[in-house]
């Protein structure tokens, strides 16, 4: 729901709105990874923030790659 709903207010949050945002399903727990466009921008990304959703303060880990890609609709 938070990335579905609420995508822009990580990315205002992490100040790169260009970044793509998933949830792993790795096995290696819950969080947001953050893919953006270079090592310069991952670097800046916070580990993890606050963000209030349905009245409730949310902790959300984050994991930054510069492993974005551009994607073109088939």
């Amino acid at each position: 729901m938070l990335l579905s709903k609420h995508p822009t207010r990580i990315l205002s949050r992490i100040g790169d709105e260009q970044a793509q945002l998933s949830i792993p399903t790795d096995g290696r727990g819950i969080r947001v990874l953050v893919e953006t466009r270079s090592d310069a921008l991952a670097e800046r990304v916070p580990r993890s923030l606050h963000v209030r959703v349905q009245g409730h303060v949310v902790h959300v880990p984050l994991e930054a790659r510069a492993t974005a890609e551009d994607y073109e609709a088939l």
